[in-house]
């Protein structure tokens, strides 16, 4: 999870305002006049071209990159008539056919980018491990084949929280806890897989319960940015009149139809083969452009790739609407780390 800012402490601000406007005031007042109408130019000029650049963007939408997405059916997105996502389907007709690549992507941290907790997938230590961070003293444990941290709650009580998933491998591991309202919160206590500890990612932050940088707090929650990046086919699912998460995705992890797209119209041409397969001639004079599938990467380009790796990397907040099969920068709000 990243962390974003708290708000700026006034400091030093007042004296430096002080000092600016001495410097502007003469005898005459000429000075102050020109420097008081000079800041009412340049805010019209800025307020401007922000009006300009949110009517740029509202009525102007961008358009996909055609060197990546093929055609798919339209669908309307938002009340505008965007590119339909083309269907997923089980991963395990990609694993089944492409075996040797889906023996490397297992090796991958795609593949372990979120998962239940079990003995294959936790690499933090369960056993009675104990951890004090600002007062509070977390204890990690396993009860009844499952997996449970000790910790203050959002009532700033301690209690037992059981871990729905693994988040990460490396370099750190963090652990999903769910809470009332579909909310997957992220734990802000990290197991380090490079030295074998567990550590804060905020070390020197206080933040109890009821600060949004809390672990229960709204900034640690999974469903709002990281899920969508750990998962494919996510699917937010947010209610606002009840502020309740419905949050549901297609596989639990990183799997092949996060990059290659929607396999649907893939596997069809795939089944329908004649004898001989896709090697034949009969089978190669069939195949759809890119053989079905809607990213293409061999044409994609390095923009193309760079638009890709974002959608895993990037820090961003997703939009509640993002444009089906558009750019990246337009499904997102950049954040900061």
């Amino acid at each position: 999870m990243s962390k974003p800012r708290r708000g700026h402490r006034p400091g030093s601000a007042p004296k430096a305002r002080e000092a600016a406007s001495a410097s502007a005031v003469t005898p005459s007042g000429e000075t102050s006049r020109w420097a008081r109408a000079g800041w009412i130019v340049a805010a019209f000029v800025l307020f401007a071209g922000m009006l300009a650049f949110w009517l740029s963007r509202t009525t102007h939408p961008p358009t996909q990159s055609t060197a990546a997405v093929s055609a798919p059916a339209t669908a309307i997105v938002g009340g505008q008539v965007a590119p339909a996502r083309p269907a997923l389907v089980d991963n395990q007709l990609c694993v089944g056919c492409h075996q040797d690549a889906a023996m490397k992507w297992q090796q991958s941290h795609h593949f372990m980018a979120m998962a239940l907790p079990s003995e294959a997938s936790v690499r933090g230590d369960f056993a009675n491990a104990i951890f004090k961070h600002q007062g509070v003293t977390t204890r990690f444990f396993r009860r009844g084949g499952k997996y449970y941290v000790n910790i203050d709650g959002p009532d700033g009580r301690l209690a037992d929280f059981e871990i729905r998933y693994t988040f990460g491998v490396d370099p750190l591991q963090q652990y999903l806890i769910e809470l009332p309202g579909g909310r997957l919160q992220a734990l802000t206590v990290a197991w380090d897989t490079t030295r074998n500890r567990w550590f804060h990612l905020y070390p020197k932050e206080k933040a109890p319960a009821g600060d949004v940088m809390h672990w229960t707090g709204n900034y640690q929650t999974g469903n709002t940015m990281c899920i969508e990046c750990h998962t494919t086919g996510y699917e937010k699912r947010y209610d606002a009149k009840t502020g309740h998460f419905d949050s549901r995705w297609a596989e639990m992890n990183v799997s092949c139809q996060s990059c290659h797209g929607g396999g649907a119209a893939h596997v069809a041409w795939a089944q329908a083969l004649p004898p001989g397969g896709p090697a034949s001639a009969a089978g190669a004079a069939s195949a759809p452009p890119n053989h079905g599938l809607s990213v293409d990467l061999k044409a994609a380009g390095i923009e193309g790739a760079a638009e890709l790796g974002a959608r895993f990397y990037a820090v961003a907040f997703p939009r509640d609407d993002p444009k089906a099969m558009s750019r990246f920068s337009d499904e997102v709000m950049p954040s900061y780390c």
